[in-house]
């Protein structure tokens, strides 16, 4: 008999939290399109948005450095991502991938082979990737660096040649060298409060044991629905 109730309180308390997620979920939802994370950026040059790119010979971190117009097929080069916010110090290479897509649509593999901070902006990091493939000189490329299940801005390089290539996305604007750290300079003017902050603070509130810095941080990175898969599974 005692064993009977207890799997009956058992199968409640699931068919409970089952609800408190699914209700949580769909509030999420309604939310989840204004919900964007601060995601790490492509650095290009200040007028367009063609990469800045360094040759890999000897490169150290150097704030100054040989500005590169194309990359050689199938060789290696530097490009520089910011906005890597709480990078640990653990993550190296492995730790990114990055995409190339050409004017045909064809998407290349590109080897991450290094990624380290630079000397005098430490908020900057260079990331030396190598082509998998020697498609030949193609002309420009979208390039793209994902980190943690997210994705930069997509920036043009020349392969071999200069022009050419897929057109620019949507909305593409210049990123050019931040001269200090994006997200430090945000928190330190009262940090960027996004449009759907009332709920998410509702969300801390119902959901969870209240409001707390890390928790902000984390729905700031991977929003109300990311944090509910995290509840719940």
């Amino acid at each position: 008999m005692k064993k009977k109730q207890h799997n009956c309180s058992t199968t409640r308390l699931l068919y409970l939290q089952l609800g408190v997620c699914m209700f949580v979920f769909m509030c999420s939802v309604q939310v989840m399109a204004q919900s964007a994370p601060e995601t790490p950026i492509l650095i290009s040059q200040e007028d367009s948005t063609r990469a800045l790119i360094a040759s890999s010979k000897g490169y150290t971190g150097q704030t100054d450095f040989k500005r590169l117009k194309s990359v050689r097929p199938g060789g290696a080069f530097v490009l520089f991502v910011t906005n890597l916010q709480d990078i640990l110090q653990n993550e190296g290479a492995n730790a990114f991938r990055s995409y190339a897509e050409d004017g045909n649509g064809q998407e290349y593999r590109l080897i991450v082979e290094e990624i380290l901070p630079m000397n005098e902006r430490n908020w900057v990091y260079a990331v030396r990737v190598r082509m998998t493939d020697n498609p030949g000189p193609i002309g420009d490329v979208l390039v793209r660096v994902t980190w943690r299940g997210m994705t930069t801005n997509r920036v043009r390089v020349g392969v071999g040649d200069v022009g050419g290539g897929p057109a620019d996305d949507e909305g593409a604007v210049p990123t050019p060298m931040p001269k200090e750290p994006i997200i430090s300079s945000s928190i330190e003017k009262n940090r960027v409060t996004p449009r759907n902050w009332p709920d998410i603070i509702r969300f801390m509130q119902q959901a969870t044991f209240g409001p707390s810095p890390d928790l902000e941080q984390r729905l700031r990175r991977i929003g109300i629905l990311g944090s509910v898969l995290k509840l719940c599974c």
